[in-house]
């Protein structure tokens, strides 16, 4: 495993965004302007301290990426005095993939009563959701890619050409404003992470000055990569670049996907997908035989091999995603009264070996 690199900070942001809820059909938030994502109403809420607080984390995978994420939600609640075997009890319980698992534990952090619960990744997410519904037991999150997901129809993109004149056009998302009683009933918030696709792909043609086509595999049974896969298109196209799709449903189907992509393009671009980085290694040799460079889209990518990566900065993403945190569990804000943001705090990351 190559571990030797250097990480370039590049211009992080957290953005205020509308988001359609991937929980339901109503929206989950209104437009906020950037005054009111960073300085609520002075209006006196109630700060009934307690003297100690349970916070649940359920962790859909074993991922280096969702572990800093935890660590950075971890070290926010310390930071503003939440200190785990003083006045906190943290319960961690990582479901390894298996959705009926994340439900059980989101099911216990129900019942047992907990003062929060932070959900890392979408299944989590949507489950503790699920759990909480009609409880006082307030949800955040983080890692989610795309709530919109499992909501749009999915695209048939296998082996798709996309060219630079190709016209693209978006469909406009429901604006119909959130009722009172609509907001009531979505007792959970959190942070959206927004892959900085236009940063990696001036990051590859800083790498290959000339580039014109790219390849993309990515895996089609993870509908969260939907958003991110049709921004890569419209980006690309207005650089001039032609882009060329594999999805893949297995690990066994990446060594052929690779060599068909190699084969027409001058680099292949990875998203950021558990399958697709646990098979990385048959993606690399493939790509090596043609002298084709991979680039990641994680720390861990770059880490097994990649060439370098434009990466979400994943400690940042789950201390943002504390700071929340500790407003709802000092009732400084309701959680209906907290917009889900989009997060785009990234950096370079860059194989040396």
């Amino acid at each position: 495993m190559k571990k030797n690199m250097v990480a370039v900070i590049a211009t992080a942001s957290v953005l205020a965004a509308t988001v359609t809820g991937y929980f339901g059909s109503r929206k989950m938030v209104e437009p906020v302007s950037a005054a009111e994502t960073t300085e609520f109403e002075t209006e006196e809420k109630s700060t009934n301290k307690k003297d100690y607080y349970v916070v649940g984390i359920s962790q859909f995978s074993q991922n280096p990426n969702m572990d800093e994420c935890r660590e950075g939600f971890i070290e926010a609640l310390e930071k503003q005095g939440f200190v785990e075997g003083d006045n906190l009890t943290i319960r961690y319980y990582n479901a390894n993939f298996n959705e009926g698992k994340a439900s059980q534990i989101s099911e216990s952090f129900v019942a047992d009563g907990v003062d929060l619960i932070y959900a890392i990744e979408t299944q989590s997410a949507t489950l503790a959701y699920n759990s909480a519904l009609g409880t006082k037991v307030p949800v955040i999150y983080s890692a989610m890619e795309n709530p919109l997901a499992q909501d749009e129809e999915e695209e048939d993109t296998d082996e798709e050409e996309i060219s630079p004149d190709t016209e693209n056009s978006s469909d406009a998302e429901d604006s119909s404003e959130i009722t009172d009683s609509d907001k009531k009933k979505d007792n959970i918030t959190g942070l959206i992470e927004s892959a900085d696709v236009e940063g990696q792909i001036n990051m590859i043609r800083k790498t290959l000055p000339h580039m014109s086509r790219m390849g993309i595999i990515y895996d089609a049974n993870n509908a969260d990569l939907d958003e991110t896969l049709a921004k890569y298109k419209r980006v690309a196209a207005q650089e001039g670049i032609l882009v060329y799709c594999s999805r893949v449903d297995s690990e066994s189907d990446l060594a052929e996907a690779t060599a068909e992509l190699a084969s027409k393009t001058e680099c292949i671009c990875l998203l950021n997908d558990s399958m697709i980085t646990e098979g990385i290694q048959a993606i690399l040799e493939k790509a090596s035989e043609n002298l084709t460079p991979v680039f990641g889209s994680t720390k861990e990518q770059v880490d097994l091999g990649c060439t370098a990566a434009v990466s979400i900065d994943y400690k940042k993403l789950g201390e943002e995603t504390g700071n929340l945190a500790v407003k709802i569990l000092l009732k400084e804000k309701e959680v209906t009264e907290i917009p889900v943001k989009e997060f785009q705090t990234s950096c370079v990351l860059e194989n040396l070996e």
